[in-house]
């Protein structure tokens, strides 16, 4: 059964190590890897998921705080709430980096969802942003 599980989930999207950076003023960047289930990141191909913003450190709810969200790398391919809840996706390398542009340099959680039944979140803070 071991073996079942781990291939179930090999080349699957469920994860996601998020990290960010300052960019230029009121700019946060933030940068998703996508992984399967084994912690692998996914390079054959384009993933799509969904990433949104919210003031809970679970993920409930989505806050529409940024003034705007695009991607460096990657691409957002359907935004559902502007400044909030986007549909992404990653290069074949697996990276998708979103410019977060506020200039209320608002603190959220980013959050995104694979449909797996787990969500990665990561926080940023206002001393994040670009001075």
């Amino acid at each position: 059964m071991g073996w079942y599980k781990r291939l179930k989930f090999a080349g699957v999207p469920s994860q996601a190590a998020i990290t960010h950076a300052a960019g230029a003023a009121n700019i946060v960047n933030v940068t998703f890897t996508v992984k399967d289930g084994r912690g692998v990141t996914l390079t054959d191909y384009p993933t799509s998921f969904h990433v949104w913003t919210s003031n809970a450190a679970d993920g409930t709810g989505v806050n529409a705080t940024a003034d705007t969200i695009t991607a460096s790398v990657g691409s957002v391919r359907s935004i559902l709430t502007a400044g909030a809840d986007l549909l992404v996706q990653t290069d074949t390398n697996g990276v998708v980096t979103l410019v977060v542009t506020d200039a209320g340099k608002a603190e959220n959680y980013i959050c995104a969802d694979f449909g797996t039944g787990t969500l990665s979140i990561h926080k940023f803070v206002t001393a994040d942003y670009g001075a």
